[in-house]
């Protein structure tokens, strides 16, 4: 099994930290890690040494994923999930879910040599009491957000060996392009605690907010018709409830979305996650199910409806997108909750420390730095930090800048290749040109258009071909400015009628 360079390290920086005396460890492990692929490769080596060996998966879908990676490399384990067919205790590798170990502790040895904790930074309390057990184990927690309260108590030491920003220039890492926009006002919503120890929106005043506000709703779909670019999508939305609206909403404009929860029974569960990973349908919504360990490379574009205080709910959501796959040069997020203007872009958030329980806790402080302050300009909108835009703008220096607007403004970054190459525009152009001549549109329709997207005109005196078929961007994106054209037109019908 060849590993990469960075999961080299991670092995040397495990073996040096146990040779510490530290039998413990967090593996600060960020998405596109590979962290299953490292540790199918410890577990291969236990086996083959005749040592025992659990792998700890938080959810259901972790431990699909995980078994079939380790069928890949010929581990021979058994599962401790439920009544799965590979249930073995025999096994000197077992894969165990968090919530079936949790009830099952009593028939499980105390001895295994090794022990690996996907997601560490969730302690359930019956794992946590289990591991306390373990005493002679050598245990290595694995998270991309080592920043829970506590989490020091336990594991002794944290080790880092590579960071997101480096991942993305090693192309292990889908770069982002961020969209920022319109979003509720979270200045009177009520607050609860987390389990990882930190503070959160309370749901039932988040949900109501967004339920309550079709306006908005009609917005996030506008937007993704127009900056989704009619990729494999997933929604998180402020609730159940929401989630089931935001999909109705979806369906009424033609885009094929379905709702998922935590609720629906399993097989259900299993059959979406098929589905969507196939493309038979577009967009998957989630009120929170798919926040930890939802791995589907595919999905390229992400809804966020979901406004949060916590740094590590916000660093997992934008993980689901970040994994690379074939055709897919970048990731697009739809940002409806103001989270990127809060923490800053996801591939900046970096662990630092364990927190220890004597400590006081904040989140931010157990990760590195993050960048100054970004603002979005309310006179170019153009995102910005500092006290001054790029146009000339200057933060007023006694009052804080709001920005609110019905379409999604870009949030600049350098590593993403936004432009479109000629012959990219060229298809566009052949689609708009069969749009018009199959809707009967007026002549100039697709140059109009053509100028909305590109900001200029098509090449005068280029001959083009009419195509068989429309593809679904292009009609998305015509769509999206037909209903903006209606609500721009119903906004000077409703000032024209106040006028009177």
């Amino acid at each position: 099994m060849e590993l990469r360079k960075h999961q080299e390290k991670a092995i040397d920086q495990l073996r040096e930290s146990f040779k510490k005396g530290n039998n413990r460890v967090v593996l600060g492990a960020p998405c596109s890690f590979g962290k299953t692929v490292l540790s199918a490769y410890l577990l291969k080596k236990f086996q083959l040494a005749n040592k025992t060996a659990m792998f700890v998966c938080d959810r259901l879908k972790l431990v699909d994923q995980t078994i079939k990676t380790f069928d890949k490399y010929g581990i021979n384990y058994g599962v401790i999930q439920g009544d799965h067919p590979k249930f073995n205790l025999n096994k000197t590798i077992q894969v165990a879910s968090t919530q079936t170990l949790s009830r099952r502790t009593s028939m499980l040895p105390t001895d295994f040599d090794l022990i690996i904790i996907d997601e560490c930074h969730i302690q359930y309390r019956g794992l946590m009491d289990y591991l306390k057990t373990c005493k002679e184990s050598k245990i290595i927690g694995l998270s991309a957000t080592p920043i829970s309260r506590g989490l020091g108590d336990f594991y002794q030491d944290l080790i880092v060996p590579i960071k997101p920003r480096e991942l993305l220039d090693m192309n292990y890492l889908a770069p982002i392009k961020y969209f920022v926009g319109e979003t509720i006002d979270t200045s009177r919503v009520r607050t609860r605690a987390l389990p990882t120890g930190g503070q959160d929106y309370h749901p039932d005043d988040i949900g109501a907010l967004y339920e309550n506000n079709n306006r908005l709703t009609g917005h996030i779909v506008q937007n993704w018709l127009e900056y989704g670019e009619n990729k494999q999508t997933i929604a998180f939305c402020s609730s159940i409830k929401h989630s089931k609206y935001l999909v109705e909403t979806f369906e009424k404009e033609g885009i094929s979305a379905r709702h998922i929860d935590g609720y629906m029974n399993i097989e259900d569960r299993r059959k979406l996650f098929e589905e969507h990973d196939e493309g038979k349908f577009k967009i998957l919504s989630c009120s929170k199910l798919l926040n930890t360990g939802y791995d589907a490379p595919k999905v390229s574009c992400l809804i966020d409806c979901k406004p949060t205080r916590s740094i590590i709910s916000y660093v997992q959501t934008y993980g689901r997108i970040m994994r690379i796959a074939d055709n897919k040069p970048y990731a697009i997020v739809l940002d409806h909750a103001s989270n990127v203007p809060r923490f800053g872009m996801a591939e900046d958030v970096v662990p630092n420390q364990l927190h220890k329980g004597r400590e006081r806790f904040r989140e931010q402080r157990q990760v590195e730095p993050k960048q100054k302050p970004t603002i979005a300009c309310p006179q170019c909108k153009v995102i910005f930090t500092g006290f001054q835009c790029s146009c000339g703008y200057k933060l007023p220096q006694t009052k804080r800048i709001e920005f609110s607007d019905e379409m999604l403004v870009e949030y600049e970054r350098n590593s993403v290749k936004s432009d479109y190459t000629a012959r990219e525009k060229a298809v566009w152009y052949e689609n708009l040109k069969t749009l018009e001549f199959q809707r009967n549109y007026k002549n100039g329709f697709a140059e109009m258009i053509y100028k909305d997207k590109f900001k200029e005109y098509p090449p005068k005196n280029k001959r083009h071909r009419l195509l068989n078929e429309v593809n679904d961007e292009v009609k998305n994106y015509v769509k999206s400015r037909f209903i903006r054209y209606a609500k721009s037109r119903k906004q000077r019908e409703r000032r024209q009628a106040n006028g009177k």
